[in-house]
């Protein structure tokens, strides 16, 4: 019973009373948490192992809008996934494929010419959309388990970006993480609280080389970790890529 609440949706009332008063209409209507669940498939509705499934949530910070990612899924051997706790009824939301990627190698292997790469994977929101604008939204009632929220993802070619990461002004070793950092219309993208999506990852070897591969059209935020040193950001826009 404790975990069946703690799913639920918060709900507090303000209530007076009075000298010796009774009340006995303190009633609360609060909303379950309902579920989504679907397959994910390829231009040729062929079904994707390992992709992540997250749920999205739209909402307005400082004048602008920014898109949440929440609670993410991993599609099965059969492309299939299934998502709940994060699925708030009366609440309006979208669901986005994407590659899971985490650890990468510092430098790619991936030819240089850009047109015998092998094709990548593009984040399509449900269901087969590019753009947030063109996804479906999606409204729960409470409790409602549906399904058939089926995802069909787009190709791409792959694009690079290369460079050197540098401590104190000379090449180093160094982590960095590269990340999404804007919805195709330029919104922010961000990532709600309450878990951690970890971003594809590496470390420089010693010359500080890097030569990121795998990426799809649209904006990055490239983060360097330097030991001890905080961290350094900078956006690298693979949409423009002319190089590698």
């Amino acid at each position: 019973a404790l975990y069946e609440a703690a799913l639920m949706r918060l709900d507090t009332k303000q209530i007076g009373l009075g000298a010796g008063q009774d009340v006995t209409t303190v009633d609360f209507r609060v909303g379950i948490p309902g579920s989504v669940a679907g397959i994910v498939t390829d231009s040729d509705k062929q079904p994707i192992a390992g992709q992540w499934v997250t749920l999205i949530t739209k909402t307005y910070l400082g004048g602008a809008t920014v898109y949440w990612q929440h609670e993410p899924a991993v599609t099965d051997a059969k492309g299939r996934y299934k998502m709940g706790a994060a699925a708030k009824p009366g609440v309006p939301f979208t669901i986005m494929a994407k590659p899971m990627l985490q650890e990468i190698p510092a430098v790619s292997p991936a030819p240089n010419d850009p047109g015998i790469r092998e094709p990548v994977l593009m984040p399509t929101y449900y269901p087969d959309g590019l753009s947030s604008e063109a996804a479906l939204g999606i409204t729960l009632r409470s409790g409602q388990d549906m399904e058939g929220v089926d995802i069909k993802m787009a190709g791409s070619k792959s694009y690079c970006a290369e460079g050197i990461t540098e401590a104190e002004g000379a090449p180093a070793a160094l982590d960095f993480e590269v990340a999404e950092s804007q919805t195709s219309n330029g919104s922010t993208l961000g990532v709600a609280a309450g878990y951690s999506l970890l971003p594809p990852h590496g470390t420089t070897g010693r010359d500080g080389r890097f030569r990121i591969c795998g990426l799809h059209p649209g904006q990055y935020l490239l983060t360097v970790l330097p030991q001890g040193l905080g961290r350094q950001s900078g956006r690298y826009d693979a949409s423009n890529s002319s190089t590698v």
